[in-house]
């Protein structure tokens, strides 16, 4: 099955050996059906659990899944909401858990709500959101999540960051990012003025955001030294 960029990407930062991998808001069930491919070609023992808590669409993919008579130890579909997840008599096995296609403000509650929920299971979060990155990413430190890796991907015109995150992870966590950002490209730098400008333009509506866009013009000074600052715009 061949996938969008963005969900190509996406599925190359789940970590198919996990035991539990849950494609969360999985709308047709795409991603979590390319991931299940992983895990079975690599023979793996990981069981994908497919997300959505519309029945329109968990209902044909179980069916779907069925005709492919792939065995069901590899594979679970739950008609559930997000912070639903049945996490409580899995603690001493590891979770992937994908959160892709939504805004950053509900990202940050399902996160939250799940890691209230289970303090002591270890889940790495692979999150993809829409927009609200940065208020995501405040969110994310503040709940003590480290990085693991992170990536920026345009596709059709749209950009994405890509971030995986757990309390183990290796790297601190930057509001504005870090390991995603490659000088030499050109897309990243448009991306980042594009976010400047962005935040520009609500300070002039009347909403604070002198801090956001400092930060993101400290990053692109580090990044682009070269540039010239005016007017407070790149």
């Amino acid at each position: 099955m061949k996938l969008s960029k963005r969900l190509t990407a996406i599925a190359d930062h789940v970590n198919v050996a996990y035991p539990h991998i849950w494609d969360c808001c999985c709308d047709h069930g795409y991603l979590g059906r390319v991931i299940l491919d992983k895990v079975l070609e690599q023979e793996k023992s990981a069981k994908v659990h497919f997300v959505d808590c519309v029945a329109s669409i968990t209902a044909p993919l179980v069916s779907q899944l069925q005709l492919k008579a792939i065995d069901s130890q590899y594979w679970q579909v739950h008609c559930i909401d997000v912070a639903c997840l049945p996490l409580h008599p899995l603690i001493n096995q590891r979770h992937c858990v994908i959160i892709a296609g939504v805004g950053g403000e509900l990202t940050l509650q399902l996160v939250t709500s799940l890691l209230e929920q289970f303090p002591a299971h270890d889940i790495e979060f692979v999150l993809c959101p829409v927009h609200h990155q940065y208020a995501l990413r405040q969110g994310l430190i503040a709940l003590g999540l480290q990085l693991v890796a992170e990536q920026l991907v345009d596709e059709n015109g749209r950009f994405y960051e890509i971030m995986v995150v757990s309390k183990q992870g290796q790297h601190r966590l930057y509001e504005v990012g870090s390991l995603m950002w490659q000088h030499t490209e050109s897309r990243h730098l448009v991306y980042l003025q594009a976010k400047i400008k962005h935040y520009q333009r609500l300070g002039l509506g009347g909403q604070s955001s002198t801090g956001i866009i400092t930060a993101y013009q400290n990053l692109l000074a580090k990044l682009h030294p070269t540039l010239n600052k005016i007017e407070g715009e790149y």
